[in-house]
């Protein structure tokens, strides 16, 4: 059978309309229902009403006890007969088998309306967060609460690590990117002169001395650095004047002490 609770009484769906269930008080605001075990059981403004087939009327089961007139918000039920009700006042556990009452968490105000059960985990919002136990291995000292302050801190502490691992994934990609990017013209600049050695042909360009230079900075002499540039001594000199005020002896050798220098202070 399908409910709906309001403001003035449980309504339940006969026919395709929903009429008023009677068995229940009128005027009371019911928050949520549980049909179990061939009985209905609701929460209200004021305790926790019961009704069966055999009973005329519902019956407020926290009658007569300390909790007769709790605001109740949510109702859930295990498979060991324990009603588990989220309220004003804390999370309250009804034992159908005997009538026993325990009140766990009394000093937090739980959410209407806002309970789920999956199994027999059950969760049930509240004020404060989100309250979590199993019921097969329940105890008090088992009760999993995460408060909204934690939840922050959490949630704090696994963007932090998110984007620490964001940073350090972006670093890798493109140090690999550049180590490649690298190993790649280092291959073009061999097959190159490998060529260009073949060929005859120059092995770099005025534009590109200072490169070739750096590369074979521990043996290049200025003679050869002359061969290797395909051109006839005077045209050599010629076109490096054009380009540089000091002699490639010592662009070589300036060269050569930047290389030093950087390579100890790495």
């Amino acid at each position: 059978m399908q409910f709906v609770c309001t403001a003035d009484g449980i309504y339940h769906l006969e026919k395709n309309m929903f009429k008023k269930n009677t068995k229940f008080p009128s005027g009371l605001v019911y928050n949520d229902i549980e049909e179990r075990f061939g009985k209905i059981y609701a929460a209200s403004a004021e305790g926790i009403w019961m009704s069966d087939e055999d009973s005329p009327l519902a019956k407020n089961i926290l009658k007569n006890t300390p909790y007769e007139n709790f605001e109740c918000f949510s109702i859930e039920c295990d498979e060991f007969y324990h009603l588990w009700t989220g309220t004003a006042k804390g999370l309250v556990k009804y034992d159908l088998n005997n009538d026993e009452i325990d009140v766990y968490l009394s000093d937090i105000e739980f959410n209407k309306r806002s309970s789920y059960k999956r199994e027999s985990n059950f969760y049930f919002g509240s004020t404060e967060g989100l309250f979590t136990f199993d019921a097969k291995y329940f105890s008090s000292e088992e009760l999993s609460f995460q408060s909204k302050e934690e939840k922050k801190e959490s949630f704090d502490k696994g963007f932090i690590f998110l984007l620490m691992l964001s940073l350090l994934s972006a670093m890798l990609s493109v140090y690999f990117y550049l180590k490649t990017k690298r190993r790649i013209n280092n291959s073009l600049t061999d097959q190159i002169e490998e060529n260009s050695a073949a060929t005859g042909q120059p092995l770099y360009t005025m534009e590109s001395i200072e490169a070739y230079i750096l590369k074979h900075v521990k043996t290049i002499t200025a003679e050869s650095l002359r061969e290797d540039s395909g051109l006839s001594k005077n045209l050599f000199y010629k076109s490096f004047s054009q380009h540089y005020d000091i002699t490639p002896k010592q662009l070589i050798e300036t060269i050569r002490r930047d290389h030093l220098r950087r390579k100890k202070n790495s």
